[in-house]
């Protein structure tokens, strides 16, 4: 199995622990801005070293700056977004199944604008997933 595959599937495993302990902490009264201040200073606790032991390049001229920093804010945005919607929703299914369709909205522009191959299997996974995606949202 490609190591890719092997990391995606370990972050799907972990979104499916942690967004229901997130929606209970929040069931039970604890804030979900104190959950997520805590929850994004121990990921840059422990990123930066993690760089380090893969002996990354840390090193950030003024023309990447501008695109990491655009990057960053729109990561923010994104990160709280699904946070919060994930605490407010009624299933935390049902949020994390809408922020997850970015999946399904990048392979159709790969396929369309990049000009990718698209398996018959995979398209028919792709309208799979779009009728599930429809069945949530109604």
């Amino acid at each position: 199995m490609e190591r890719w595959i092997k990391l995606t599937i370990i972050a799907t495993v972990l979104n499916i622990i942690v967004m229901p302990l997130v929606k209970y902490a929040y069931d039970l009264g604890v804030p979900s801005s104190i959950s997520a201040v805590i929850n994004f200073s121990f990921t840059a606790l422990f990123i930066v070293p993690y760089l380090i032991y893969k002996k990354e390049n840390l090193k950030v001229n003024k023309k990447d700056l501008s695109i990491i920093v655009g990057i960053a804010l729109s990561m923010v945005i994104l990160n709280l977004s699904s946070w919060e919607s994930s605490v407010i929703s009624p299933n935390v299914g049902y949020s994390l199944v809408i922020v997850n369709s970015a999946m399904v909205i990048m392979a159709i522009y790969s396929k369309v604008i990049e000009k990718e191959a698209l398996p018959s299997k995979k398209f028919l996974a792709i309208l799979i997933i779009l009728i599930g995606m429809v069945m949530v949202m109604l």
